[in-house]
């Protein structure tokens, strides 16, 4: 594939877990009573090696428990890429699989017991709080010298950018997780959308300013834009605020604090002309918060706003009933699926000193904890090699985009 594709990354796991390695007889320990009794049993010992090159990664399988969450309930023993890597490697993994929303709790316990899996697997499963405490504890172990001996692809490309070795490592000089690169990402992470059909019914234009934005949202209220007859079934904007879930960088409302001259982020930390700011002591914050607080107060703002999980927050704009006035997500497609073409992108608002301010992201790493090693693993080296796959570029595609044959189709040229 052609080399641009070799920065198109999403980080997928690697199975390793307890083994119990055999060790080969030794010529002068023909008489030895444990020798004799595995031979009498029929056992066969053999040394346990890992092929540093090819597949598959080890001649004998070898089974892993690795942690992991995803928000759509499934368990990824079901996915064929993971049945198809398992065949190719020889690593069989045992998911020990959590919803988004319970993650958090179910890490906490983990740690907390010390009943830790072989590895953990997701995007943003570990935050950077997680690692540099539990590998300071000796619960994660250093990567580096795995990276360097059993991932060449990965080796390929921080070697390549200097930048994301330098993001993933602690300060102790130790990398400890693994990242999820994707480098077709947009800057934007999160999109306004309104209802255009909506805004037609009702004769409203796009809103520029928050307060043609509040005249918006309240003719979304009480106009009936959907045209049922019943004006109580409208939600004019929804969003979500939850600064454990990941989603939130795509979902919650962070970028519109913009309209008041400073950006907010789910933990409140904000760069301004170079110095870290927390945002809530601010005045544009306080601002932002009290607008906010207008709107809700009138109604203007689905009131699980601060409750809802992401599939009840999706179904909501997805309904066939079409509820929902505006929101915040991905994309159109991603978020309101059959209902996209009712939505149209929404610039930022124009705020009080008269500029457009939107959040951007590095859209390179977008999650530094996508993948850490456990003290409990025996034999880290074949889950980094396994861990490897994921960085090769055509895997790579294939986590982020689909598999091959199914939604993305090799080129004559070699796309």
């Amino acid at each position: 594939m052609k080399k641009r594709f070799m920065s198109t990354l999403l980080t997928v796991t690697v199975m390793a877990a307890a083994l119990t390695a055999c060790v080969p007889k030794a010529a002068n320990e023909t008489a030895a009573p444990a020798a004799t009794k595995a031979a009498e049993a029929g056992e066969t010992q053999a040394a346990f090696e890992v092929n540093k090159e090819g597949l598959p990664i080890v001649n004998q399988p070898i089974t892993y428990e690795i942690a992991a969450s995803t928000q759509k309930n499934k368990n990824f023993k079901e996915l064929e890429f993971f049945q198809k890597l398992e065949t190719d490697t020889n690593v069989i993994v045992n998911w020990n699989m959590s919803s988004d929303d319970g993650w958090n709790e179910k890490k906490s316990l983990l740690f907390a017991s010390n009943t830790l899996p072989d590895a953990f697997y997701g995007q943003d499963i570990l935050k950077d709080v997680d690692i540099i405490k539990y590998a300071s504890q000796g619960m994660l172990i250093p990567l580096n010298d795995l990276i360097d001996e059993y991932a060449p692809n990965l080796k390929a490309i921080l070697d390549a950018n200097p930048q994301y070795r330098k993001q993933i490592t602690a300060p102790d000089g130790n990398i400890y997780s693994l990242p999820t690169i994707n480098e077709l990402n947009p800057t934007t992470h999160d999109k306004l959308f309104i209802n255009k059909t909506w805004l037609d019914n009702l004769g409203l234009k796009v809103p520029e300013t928050r307060e043609e934005l509040e005249t918006v949202l309240q003719a979304f209220k009480d106009g009936d834009p959907n045209g049922n007859g019943n004006t109580n079934d409208e939600i004019p904007f929804s969003f979500r605020m939850s600064s454990s879930d990941p989603y939130n960088r795509q979902q919650g409302i962070q970028s519109l604090f913009g309209t008041f001259g400073q950006l907010d982020d789910i933990y409140h930390f904000v760069i301004n002309d170079g110095d870290v700011v927390y945002t809530p002591m601010t005045e544009p914050y306080k601002e932002a918060i009290s607008w906010f607080h207008s709107l809700y107060e009138k109604g203007l703002v689905d009131k699980e706003a601060f409750t809802h999980d992401f599939n009840v927050y999706v179904a909501k704009i997805q309904d066939p009933n079409k509820i929902v006035g505006m929101f915040l997500g991905w994309s159109g497609n991603a978020t309101a699926a059959a209902n996209k073409d009712d939505y149209v992108a929404m610039a930022p608002l124009i705020n009080t000193n008269g500029e457009r301010i939107w959040r951007t992201v590095d859209a390179k790493i977008i999650s530094k904890g996508s993948f850490a090693i456990t003290s409990k693993a025996e034999h880290p080296e074949v889950l980094m090699r396994w861990i490897d796959q994921s960085y090769d570029p055509e895997s790579s595609l294939e986590i982020c985009q689909g598999l091959l044959g199914y939604v993305l189709e090799k080129t004559g040229e070699g796309r």
